[in-house]
């Protein structure tokens, strides 16, 4: 009987896995895309300062002004 038990364990751990990786990845997907959709409104509603909050620290935000090379 044991071995009959961890053979089931042990078929479905590749399952657990995959379910788990899935879970993940949907969970990444739904951080990046609420990091676009705050940028956005962000840009939307010109709140400059707001939206350079959303990068790490040490960020670089170089924004450009129509047709200037050169950042604003």
């Amino acid at each position: 009987m044991k071995t009959r038990i961890l053979i089931i364990i042990i078929a479905t751990l590749p399952f657990i896995n995959a379910c788990n990786q899935k879970h993940t990845q949907i969970a990444d997907r739904i951080e990046i895309q609420d990091l676009i959709n705050a940028y956005s409104h962000c840009a939307d509603n010109r709140e400059a300062q707001k939206q350079a909050e959303l990068f790490t620290e040490n960020a670089l935000v170089k924004v450009l002004n129509g047709k200037s090379t050169e950042p604003v």
